[in-house]
């Protein structure tokens, strides 16, 4: 096993969390990314997960020595879907964290975009979809 806390590698500041380990977006290239999967107590690198052309998919790339449990193959296989599937584009997804921190903001009276008018009702609304999807 490959003993290295990676935590502070997510240089583009893009973390999933779940139960069990996080999933940290720490490079784009041309047209994908890369994302390396931590463990969430121990902070150790489990693997990487990135786009393979030869099945021109995104696949897990496992450290030497790892286990996983079937609750941990679950969440990666997650983000292997959504990621296959288009639905999770990092630069879309870093758009959206942000938006949703700044509507937070504006929400709760923090924060006023400058030039621009914002409805709170909206704000909230917005809030709303994205904690249900």
């Amino acid at each position: 096993m490959k003993w290295v806390t990676v935590k502070s590698a997510c240089t583009i500041n893009l973390r999933i969390q779940t139960d069990f380990m996080e999933f940290c977006h720490v490079s784009d290239k041309q047209k994908t990314s890369v994302w390396h999967v931590v463990n969430l107590r121990s902070g150790l690198l489990l693997g990487v997960v990135e786009w393979y052309p030869p099945w021109r998919q995104y696949v897990f790339f496992p450290e030497a020595d790892t286990v996983f449990s079937k609750d941990c193959l679950e969440e990666i296989n997650r983000l292997l879907i959504e990621l296959n599937s288009k639905k999770l584009v990092p630069n879309e997804l870093r758009e959206q964290q942000e938006l949703m921190q700044q509507m937070e903001q504006i929400a709760s009276g923090k924060a006023v975009p400058k030039d621009s008018v914002v409805f709170i009702d909206e704000a909230q609304d917005f809030i709303d979809r994205q904690r249900t999807t």
